[in-house]
């Protein structure tokens, strides 16, 4: 992604690249990596597709970051985008795994209610 982005490579960047490598940032561990690439991606003004969403999102419940996940859901319907039941699963298994059952309560009602 950085020689995409240097130029010392003849392609182009666009959101498969940069979802891709938001993938396999999560995939590798990195969930805080894969964030940055996620926030330059939007500041090269690409809409990131659901499922690049979802990733990161899952990315944060790796991390039992709850409060970030809720802002991240937030930050989606803001966009005026549905949340998917895989985000909805991600989120109340993070709140679960890290004994937030008040908010793992709060997304079933949540996804219930869509």
């Amino acid at each position: 992604m950085h020689k995409m982005l240097s130029g010392s490579v003849d392609v182009e960047t666009d959101i498969v690249s940069y979802c891709m490598t938001v993938e396999a940032c999560v995939r590798a561990g990195h969930p805080l990596r894969a964030e940055a690439w996620f926030f330059q991606m939007e500041a090269a003004l690409l809409r990131p597709t659901l499922s690049c969403c979802s990733t990161w999102l899952h990315g944060r419940g790796k991390l039992g970051d709850i409060p970030r996940i809720v802002n991240i859901g937030k930050r989606i319907e803001d966009a005026k985008r549905d949340l998917n039941t895989t985000m909805y699963n991600t989120s109340i298994n993070a709140c679960a795994r890290h004994a937030d059952t008040d908010r793992a309560e709060e997304w079933l009602k949540s996804m219930v209610a869509h």
